[in-house]
């Protein structure tokens, strides 16, 4: 699973199982470790079929074996063994029983399907890098919405607060409509927060790079989706307060689970403050929320606005 013992310690410096415990604090302490868990497993296979792909000399990468080993994370997902057992597909095993076995059949339908719909999409952005493909931003955000897997993760998090939305989608549709708003904004916040890693790599998949790609300087670009985020942001507390004035919000499930999406959404941006995976192996975060950024290949400072020139 990791080519070396430094390649484990770099990983395991990224804090990412602590985004649980950041973005879903209401869990009780056994579902907020599945939760954690899943998280660890998804950003390693975001890492082996993202970053350690665009950083091949090539960039083609092995197209055909990712596409063997997502086949075989659908097989598990069906019941059937995978074609080719590795560390890969026994820890997504554990993984997706642990997982499922808090939801309901409808709940573990649309787990399955909300995994499928984010396997594509890393197929897609795999095919997009091996061939050199370039994107506008509009179609850098379709694809992005894919790969980045949130509405499995608005599913545990409304397992984690005993919600089952399952028959919601029909009847109220402004949770799911919630659920598009808080994917953009969250993307927009790695896109900025993420860019040093991104770019570094050589990776294209974010929107930054993507604007850089289309000609704008690099602070126009992070000024543009800085824009986007601050908009997102309110467009989602409003549509929150809006659907907690209603009947629906009422119902004390519910409106525990739109505090707790509350909490996802400043819970990611803390954990993309405190986490090296994009700041650099030796980041401690300063406390600084208010300045700018200085990039350099290792690693991110933040500087206060306040700071002497």
């Amino acid at each position: 699973m990791f080519e070396n013992t430094h390649s484990l310690d770099v990983f395991l410096r990224g804090r990412h199982g602590a985004w649980a415990g950041f973005a879903h604090p209401s869990a009780d302490l056994a579902w907020a470790t599945v939760v954690a868990d899943v998280f660890q497993f998804w950003f390693l296979l975001d890492d082996v079929v993202t970053y350690h792909r665009a950083s091949e000399a090539d960039g083609s990468g092995d197209f055909d074996g990712y596409s063997s080993l997502f086949d075989d994370l659908r097989s598990i997902m069906a019941g059937s063994p995978p074609r080719q057992h590795s560390v890969h597909t026994d820890a997504f095993r554990d993984l997706f029983d642990r997982a499922r076995t808090r939801l309901s059949a409808e709940q573990q339908h649309r787990f399955i399907s909300y995994i499928e719909v984010m396997l594509d999409g890393f197929v897609d952005e795999i095919a997009l890098r091996a061939c050199g493909g370039d994107l506008d931003f509009d179609g850098y955000m379709d694809l992005h919405r894919r790969s980045s897997g949130m509405d499995w993760v608005y599913l545990l998090v409304e397992r984690g607060m005993d919600v089952d939305l399952s028959a919601a989608r029909e009847s109220h549709p402004e949770i799911f409509t919630l659920h598009d708003v808080l994917t953009n904004t969250l993307i927009y916040g790695n896109d900025i927060l993420g860019f040093r890693r991104d770019h570094v790599a050589g990776d294209q998949m974010n929107g930054v790079v993507v604007l850089m790609r289309h000609g704008m300087e690099l602070q126009e670009a992070v000024n543009h989706v800085s824009a986007l985020l601050l908009a997102g942001e309110r467009e989602f507390v409003d549509l929150r307060a809006k659907i907690l004035a209603s009947e629906l919000g009422k119902d004390p499930q519910i409106s525990g689970y739109l505090a707790e999406l509350g909490q996802v959404l400043v819970g990611d941006q803390q954990w993309h403050y405190v986490s090296p995976r994009y700041h650099g192996e030796q980041h401690e975060w300063n406390g600084v929320r208010w300045g700018y950024f200085e990039l350099t290949r290792a690693r991110t400072y933040f500087v206060s606005a306040d700071a002497p020139e």
